[in-house]
């Protein structure tokens, strides 16, 4: 009886991902050893996610639609949302 070459090739694949090694920080595939932000500590946190965003061609912050998805779906403690508000609101005139 022959194999197909698919199931061949998956079962291949699943005995050399299960070979692999248990890695030292687990579950964790990989660890990075340098922060690739570290030059941008001193800054302000939102001008450091920007120079971030620009050096790493991504988006710094999640679009307001995914804010407002996980405000609706009650993924924000909104007591802690409006006690941080009022904080920023204190600091303002």
């Amino acid at each position: 009886m022959s194999i197909p070459m698919g199931q061949n090739l998956r079962i291949r694949a699943m005995v050399y991902v299960a070979a692999e090694p248990v890695p030292y920080f687990w579950p964790m595939r990989s660890f990075i050893h340098h922060n690739p932000l570290h030059g941008l500590e001193q800054l302000p946190f939102r001008e450091a996610v920007e120079k971030g965003a620009k050096l790493f061609h991504a988006r710094g912050f999640l679009p307001r639609s995914a804010y407002q998805r996980y405000l609706a779906e009650g993924r924000v403690d909104t007591t802690t949302l409006q006690e941080q508000v009022q904080r920023f609101i204190a600091t303002r005139e």
